[in-house]
């Protein structure tokens, strides 16, 4: 139940046109931490928050997302 409701709450503060938006705008990629740091800055959120909206959109695979939240860790 939480996931859904944080999904929602992602949904809500991040639309798909405003993360479509951030991504062609962003320089860096978003393969990279450095990339998802701008895209977050850009949407007003927090990486981890960006990362799972990346991820739930499909701009990241699993692999991806596992590699960027370890990143966050380090």
């Amino acid at each position: 139940m939480e996931r859904r409701a944080n999904a929602f709450a992602a949904a809500f503060l991040m639309p798909d046109e405003a993360v479509a938006a951030a991504v062609r705008r962003s320089q860096q990629g978003i393969d990279t931490i450095e990339g998802v740091e701008l895209i977050a800055k850009d949407l007003d959120a927090s990486l981890t928050a960006t990362i799972e909206r990346l991820h739930d959109l499909g701009y990241l695979d699993e692999a991806q997302q596992e590699y960027l939240k370890e990143s966050l860790k380090a």
